[in-house]
């Protein structure tokens, strides 16, 4: 709980919130019954900076830490999911999103989105994209092979964000 209360009001130098995603990430590691609403305020507020901060540079790999960090919290912040959402989506139509062989990152952003109930439809067909591929709708094949983890992420996800549109569970499931 310590560490928890030192955080709360951390000053984070400018140098270091491209830190701040790992940190995100790691807090929920100290969550218990005891201070779980604490460790969700913690990570939201360093959320919030971060954004404040960072957001015209978020990238895949911070989207898919913090999107974690955030499910493993219970940190639902209406603000935040949506500027990450608007990122993805601005990152997505400038062509400077989703990096070659980050299928995973792509699938861990699905899955702490998700966790958290959050849809956003858009979002949720860029990350398909991503995750079938650039040739699915012609060729009916996936690009990548998903090893069992991020498969089962993958579906489940999809699963719960939108359990009637099976266009999104198709793709996975032969």
């Amino acid at each position: 709980m310590d560490v928890i209360m030192a955080l709360d009001n951390i000053d984070v130098p400018a140098d270091k919130y491209m830190e701040l995603p790992s940190l995100i990430f790691m807090l929920p590691s100290f969550l218990n019954d005891e201070n779980a609403p604490y460790v969700a305020q913690v990570v939201e507020q360093l959320s919030a900076n971060y954004f404040v901060m960072m957001r015209d540079r978020l990238d895949l790999l911070a989207c898919s830490t913090i999107a974690l960090g955030w499910a493993r919290s219970y940190m639902f912040n209406q603000d935040l999911l949506d500027q990450m959402a608007d990122q993805i989506i601005a990152k997505h139509n400038e062509g400077i999103f989703m990096e070659e062989g980050a299928e995973s990152e792509v699938a861990n952003v699905l899955s702490g989105l998700s966790q958290l109930g959050y849809k956003n439809e858009e979002v949720i067909e860029i990350l398909w994209g991503y995750l079938v591929g650039p040739d699915y709708e012609k060729t009916g094949e996936i690009s990548e092979q998903y090893d069992l983890y991020n498969l089962y992420n993958i579906i489940t996800s999809f699963a719960r964000i939108a359990p009637k549109a099976s266009k999104y569970l198709e793709a996975f499931i032969p």
